[in-house]
């Protein structure tokens, strides 16, 4: 997971580095927190980011891709 704009940062649940593998792992219809993200700019502007998951599917090249809009 990991995010296309430097003003968005993006954290663990609880705020330490590194995760263990049940973190990540969500059953069919769970809903859970998996990460946190922040938002920190100097410029007073709207601005827009993607946050790139990328899932156990049986295609590699497959991936969820979240738009983030900041106005």
């Amino acid at each position: 997971m990991y995010t296309s704009g430097g003003d968005l940062h993006l954290e663990l649940p609880t705020g330490q580095q590194g995760g263990t593998k049940k973190l990540w792992e969500i059953a069919p219809f769970e809903t859970k927190g998996v990460m946190r993200a922040s938002f920190s700019s100097r410029d007073a502007d709207n601005h827009t980011a993607f946050i790139r998951i990328k899932t156990n599917a049986s295609n590699e090249d497959e991936f969820i891709i979240l738009p983030v809009e900041v106005e």
